[in-house]
């Protein structure tokens, strides 16, 4: 393995991922080849990219940044209104700061029946697609609702479409 210390390979996969590879697993990937590294343990954590992408906005594309993640943010307000009633939680990068133009908005629910709010996003006329995603240590698959979140007028994703 060539030498490298985890804060410079984190920043080396910060960058990778803010050029355009959204998938973490593929940005370590690509730094386990280059550098020949056979562990996983001596590849960055998620708490070590997520810092160095930060960083890397801040440095890079500050401006361009913050426009992106608010606009991500005011949708996952929008969307989080709309399912107020299960006590909606913001997660990962847009929570957190680190997320780009290629990032999901993830939002937690709590809701004792998912095909209710399925029902209510149907109604609404949204259109979603359910997964079931297996969590470690949990007996049943959680659900994950997907769709397309609403674009700003006039805000940056509306002006690349």
């Amino acid at each position: 393995m060539r030498n490298k210390d985890t804060c410079g390979l984190a920043a080396e996969a910060a960058a990778i991922i803010a050029e355009g590879v959204p998938d973490w697993s593929e940005a370590r990937r690509k730094l386990a080849e280059e550098y020949e590294i056979t562990s996983g343990a001596q590849l960055p954590d998620d708490d070590a990219i997520e810092s160095a992408l930060r960083e890397h906005y801040a440095i890079f594309d500050p401006n361009g940044h913050a426009e992106r993640l608010l606009e991500l943010r005011k949708a996952a307000l929008i969307v989080m209104r709309e399912v107020s009633d299960c006590k909606p939680l913001l997660l990962c990068g847009v929570l957190n700061g680190c997320a780009d133009k290629y990032s999901d908005i993830y939002i937690a629910v709590e809701c004792d029946d998912a095909k209710s709010l399925e029902i209510v996003l149907i109604d609404r006329e949204i259109e979603i697609e359910v997964f079931p995603n297996e969590r470690p240590g949990k007996n049943e698959p959680v659900e994950e609702i997907v769709f397309e979140a609403p674009v700003i007028r006039g805000g940056y994703f509306d002006r690349q479409h």
